[in-house]
Parts: structure tokens; C-alpha cells; sequence
């Protein structure tokens, strides 16, 4: 990590012979820069990807004419997360958080006190995953927080204690290193390597990681063995975020957890995912009944999206647009996929009612992906505005 340390050192202060003793407002230095011009959004993105808010000094500093976030490297710089994992995310390496093309000061301060909330929350309220039950006050803020999307430079301890990963009856802190992947069956083995390159874009380090998950994930579980339909895509998607044992204990919680296995996700068993299928169906007859009878009108056939559920919506919803739905997923457990794919609809209703043939619909929700990051926000503020609702139903059908 030296050349990182070198590298903010180098940018955000500057050489002995431009010094300036002057003060700049609250009390920093005038002379210290904006590191989002600087460094560039590639490094900020490191610098927030690898290292903990903890081991950062940070102070903001307002004013009319400029906005700024300094921050200054202490002699205990620790990356987080393995050079490796963020290779699996290369394509969008720039994709800080929210649309905005050049993140400037102020907004870099308000993610990484956002982040500070929550490791405030991971501590005192979620106990580090050890298991606790949130208040309907705790419940409708931390909600909202989610709504709003998680720090990408805290969704790596965000997301296994949220899903309840750590506080799940299997978990223990020495189980995943007791495994023996070379119990891991050779068949199995040959299918992640068909499946590697198409899921992990390429990357060797990557992949390697990737493979060594779902490893892990077959020999705990030698009933299910591998799917490329479903763990296999989730985890490529998880892996963006998280290291690699937390990302094991995510996608187990996602299997067993007891707020995910009463649902269909991660299911490949054809009956399973027409059952889920005919919900959405379902859902949308009763909340939208226009929408539903021009699908069925131009003869679409819900079966079309059971792709949509074996991911979990990891190859319907755009990257970032993705990040915030587990934000959300996460937090609420898999009832909550069923009002992401009714909020789908919802964003695409006007295409919809646009389309003259079969083959146009289906080309909408055939897209990779559906949503796009720009879309992010309205598919969010659907999602919320419309979960009450489609919980409703889901909990109805389930009785």
C-alpha cells in the first residue's frame, strides 16, 4: 500500500515551495486540494473501495466559492478488501456512488459520513452480526437509509451483518478455512471453469476468488452442487463488494437464511420458478390490471423472467442499480425481489403500452440490463412506494 500512500500524499499536499500558511475556512489549511480533481475518480474510488473511514482524518470544509473533502493518510493505512476482488469490477471502476460524472468534495463528505452512520449502526444496533432485534423506530430509519443506498465504502460490512450472515446457526469463524475444496467433485470443478470467464469478465485473480467460493459453497452443500443460474452470477455480483468469506456466508444466508429460504430465489427447480413466475403475474393483476391485460393481450408469458429470479435480478438490474436493490434485499429478505420485479414493470409500463408485437415486449425485458444505473433512483422510489402493497400479497399467497 506504500505507492497508494505516496500517491495522496503527493496530491493532496503540495510541494514545500507553493506552501501557504494561510487558513482556509473551519480552519484547514488553504493550501490542501480538492482531492476528486487531484487524484482522479479512479483513485478516489480506491481509496474508498480499500480503506476504512477509521483509518482516515477527514474535515470538510464550506465556503461560497469552493467545496472540499481533505483527506490525510495516517501512518495506519490497512486495504480492506483484496486487491483481486475489485478486478471482478473493472468495467465500471469509475462508478462512484450515485450518477454524478465528477465527484467533488461535498460529496465525498456526505458518503463517507453516511458511512460513518453506519458503522455506528453495524456496531450498536446490529452487534457486529451478532444477532439483534432492530425497533420499529431503528426499523423505519435504517429502512430509509437503505432506500437511499448503502456507502459503497461500507457495503463490505454492511451487507453480512444486514442479511444476518453471522448470526446464522451455521456460522462459525474457522468453518469456511476447515473445508477441504479438494473434496469439491471434478464435474463440479469443470463447470466453474466453463462458467468463470463469462461471469468474472476475464480476470484471472478474480475468477480464482470466484471459484474458490463456490468451492467452498459445494462441499458444504454436496446436495445442491453448482447452478450457473443462480450462485454462480450472484456470487460474480457479490464478489464486487465483499471479500471472499463474507461473500461465502452472503450467498449461504441468501440459500438457508431464514429471511431468504422461504422464498424461490437462488431456486433452479423448474416447478419453483413458475410458481414464482405466476406471483409476479399475480402481483401485477392486482395492482396494475391495465398493464396486465395488454401483456396478455400481445400473449407475453411470464415464464420469460424466471431468469430474473434464479439471480436475483443480478443480470436484469445495471450494476450500481443492483448494489442499491441488495441494499434494500439485504435488510427485508426475498419477499422484497417480488416488489423490484413489480417496480420493473412499473419503470417499463410506458414502453409497454407502446409496443405493437409480441417480439418488442419481450425484446424490453429480455434487455441485460433491464434497468439502468440512470434509472436507479426511480426504480428505488418505486420500490418503496409500492413494497407495503406487494408484501401484502406475497404474504397472502404464502398463507
Amino acid at each position: 500500500m506504500s505507492w497508494l500512500v505516496q500517491r495522496i500524499n503527493s496530491a493532496i499536499f503540495p510541494p514545500p515551495s507553493v506552501t501557504s500558511t494561510a487558513a482556509g475556512p473551519c480552519g484547514a489549511p488553504s493550501d490542501l486540494r480538492d482531492p476528486a480533481k487531484i487524484l482522479g475518480v479512479d483513485l478516489l474510488v480506491l481509496i474508498l473501495r480499500f480503506l476504512d473511514r477509521d483509518s482516515l482524518v477527514c474535515a470538510t470544509a464550506v465556503s461560497r466559492t469552493w467545496h472540499t473533502c481533505f483527506l490525510v493518510p495516517t501512518d495506519a493505512l490497512t486495504p480492506r478488501i483484496t486487491i483481486p476482488t475489485l478486478a471482478v469490477c473493472k468495467p465500471e471502476l469509475a462508478a462512484v456512488e450515485g450518477p454524478f460524472t465528477e465527484p467533488n468534495g461535498a460529496q465525498i463528505a456526505r458518503t463517507l459520513a453516511a458511512a460513518d452512520q453506519w458503522r455506528v449502526w453495524i456496531r450498536d444496533v446490529f452487534k457486529d452480526g451478532r444477532g439483534s432485534s432492530l425497533t420499529p423506530k431503528q426499523t423505519e430509519i435504517i429502512s430509509e437509509a437503505c432506500y437511499s443506498g448503502i456507502p459503497m465504502c461500507i457495503r463490505y460490512r454492511a451487507w453480512p451483518v444486514i442479511s444476518g450472515a453471522y448470526s446464522s446457526a451455521g456460522y462459525t469463524s474457522s468453518f469456511y478455512q476447515n473445508l477441504d475444496v479438494a473434496q469439491c467433485p471434478a464435474e463440479q470443478r469443470h463447470y466453474l471453469d466453463l462458467d468463470g470467464p463469462r461471469l468474472v469478465y476475464d480476470d484471472e485473480q478474480g475468477m480464482e476468488i470466484w471459484k474458490s467460493i463456490l468451492s467452498h459453497y459445494i462441499v458444504a452443500n454436496p446436495a445442491e452442487g453448482y447452478s450457473c443460474c443462480g450462485p454462480g452470477p450472484i456470487t460474480a455480483f457479490l464478489l464486487q463488494f465483499l471479500e471472499e468469506e463474507p461473500c461465502f456466508w452472503v450467498l449461504t444466508e441468501l440459500k438457508h437464511g431464514p429471511k431468504f429460504s422461504s422464498a424461490d430465489g437462488l431456486c433452479t427447480d423448474k416447478d419453483r420458478l413458475g410458481q414464482s413466475a405466476e406471483l409476479i403475474s399475480f402481483i401485477i393483476s392486482s395492482l396494475d390490471k391495465a398493464l396486465y391485460n395488454r401483456l396478455e393481450e400481445s400473449g407475453f408469458h411470464f415464464s420469460l423472467v424466471a431468469s430474473w429470479i434464479a439471480t436475483l435480478g443480478t443480470r436484469t438490474l445495471a450494476r450500481r442499480c443492483c448494489a442499491r436493490f441488495f441494499d434494500c434485499l439485504l435488510l427485508f429478505g426475498l419477499d422484497f425481489f417480488y416488489t423490484a420485479a413489480f417496480a420493473v414493470f412499473q419503470i417499463k409500463r410506458d414502453e409497454v403500452f407502446a409496443c405493437t408485437t409480441w417480439e418488442t415486449i419481450v425484446t424490453i425485458f429480455m434487455r441485460n440490463p433491464v434497468v439502468t444505473d440512470s434509472q436507479q433512483d426511480e426504480f428505488m422510489a418505486m420500490c418503496k412506494k409500492h413494497r407495503g402493497a406487494v408484501q401484502k400479497i406475497v404474504q397472502s399467497r404464502k398463507h
